[in-house]
């Protein structure tokens, strides 16, 4: 039996479970924020678990280079660690970012095409364990 690295245990017990929570109630903030944390958290869990191994880390040497790295090649982590900062510390004041205030993740009606995000993020972030 292959052992199941920390990562893998996160990502089940922790990012599937509250996205299988928030998709019975999607227009709960908190469940929604939830999630988006959990998926900020991932990045940590994914570094501790694989950074001994440098083709599963991009080849990079600190968790810095890492989440720069992940944030370039998958844009969506970007700005999920955008929404979760910003919702921590109430504003952003980092020259690179994507969201800059809490207030600007709330729950809005959709427009056409939005609703196909809802469903595809979980699978467009990387989870290559």
């Amino acid at each position: 039996m292959t052992p199941v690295s920390e990562a893998e245990k996160f990502m089940k017990d922790h990012v599937l479970a509250s996205t299988k929570d928030w998709r019975k109630d999607e227009t709960a903030i908190h469940k929604a924020m939830t999630v988006a944390t959990n998926l900020n958290h991932m990045a940590e869990y994914y570094w501790k678990s694989y950074s001994h191994i440098p083709s599963r880390v991009f080849g990079k040497s600190t968790f810095s280079e890492f989440r720069e790295q992940l944030e370039l090649t998958y844009p969506d982590y970007a700005l999920i660690r955008d929404i979760c900062d910003a919702h921590k510390h109430l504003k952003l004041d980092r020259p690179k970012k994507r969201v800059s205030k809490s207030d600007q993740s709330s729950v809005s009606k959709m427009t056409w095409g939005e609703e196909s995000l809802l469903y595809e993020l979980p699978n467009r972030v990387p989870y290559p364990c």
